[in-house]
């Protein structure tokens, strides 16, 4: 049974002129392919890691924003109770000048009547005097 066979004789056949050139072709289009999904993979890898930094970065601004805002709301509101504070110790002090200014207004009054009550005092003791001094004074000469 040694017969030829078409192919050629043997176990192992001739591969088509074809095939070599067409599977070198397949692995460098694969080879390519891989290096630009690769390429690509880490330009995105890298872009995912800027943005989480940026992410990050931007949360901790956020933070500290809000922190701030905290502190000047705090600051504001303590602010606002000292205005208070200081509009009810300005409405005392213009009670007690009110008070100040009725009382003195008073006093000034009392004294007034009290220096005119004096004078008339004086004037009706000095004519009494005066009147007394001329009666003795008559009465020396009528004897």
């Amino acid at each position: 049974m040694t017969g030829s066979s078409p192919r050629g004789s043997g176990r192992f056949s001739r591969t088509p002129p074809f095939m070599v050139p067409g599977l070198i072709i397949i692995i460098v289009i694969l080879g390519f392919n891989y290096w630009r999904s690769s390429r690509l993979n880490k330009e995105l890898l890298d872009k995912v890691a800027f943005s989480q930094a940026q992410n990050q970065k931007l949360e901790m601004d956020v933070l500290n924003s809000k922190t701030l805002v905290d502190e000047k709301m705090q600051k504001i509101g303590l602010d606002a109770r000292r205005i208070d504070q200081i509009t009810d110790e300005k409405e005392q002090v213009r009670n007690d000048l009110s008070t100040c200014r009725t009382d003195f207004e008073r006093e000034k009054l009392i004294q007034s009547e009290l220096q005119h009550e004096l004078v008339s005092h004086g004037v009706r003791m000095f004519h009494s005097l005066r009147v007394s001094q001329c009666t003795q004074i008559y009465t020396t000469c009528t004897q």
